[in-house]
């Protein structure tokens, strides 16, 4: 339909626009110091309006591809979230990884996000 199509579109130009905030994010000076830096972060991240909108692009994202059922995408996002920020803590704290790494780190997953929205917009082009 005309609506999910629309709804398509804007989710491929917000991960387009998404990834691309991460190619520039600014390069912190310090990790994280405490368990409870990672958690504030943690719950910045899950309650920042942004993030819903970018959630919101993959699922409509994963919705064009025929593989969408909202309550295990949520459940999976939420485990994804959850895991991610455990790992990067861990890392962050067990190897000592420079601020420098972790900028590139978020530059390459800004560089997947471009493509996962470009993927979707090449697909709605084709239809």
């Amino acid at each position: 339909s005309g609506a999910l199509r629309a709804v398509q579109a804007l989710g491929a130009a917000v991960l387009v626009v998404l990834g691309a905030l991460m190619l520039r994010a600014p390069q912190r000076r310090e990790g994280p110091s405490s368990p409870a830096h990672a958690v504030v972060g943690f719950v910045l991240v899950a309650t920042n309006p942004g993030f819903l909108v970018a959630w919101t692009g993959f699922a409509a994202a994963l919705a064009s591809f025929g593989r969408f059922s909202p309550l295990p995408t949520a459940f999976g996002a939420v485990l994804g979230i959850v895991g991610w920020f455990a790992t990067l803590y861990a890392l962050v704290t067990r190897f000592q990884l420079r601020p420098e790494t972790l900028a590139r780190v978020t530059r390459v997953l800004g560089v997947v996000v471009i493509l996962f929205g470009l993927a979707l917009a090449a697909r709605l082009l084709r239809r």
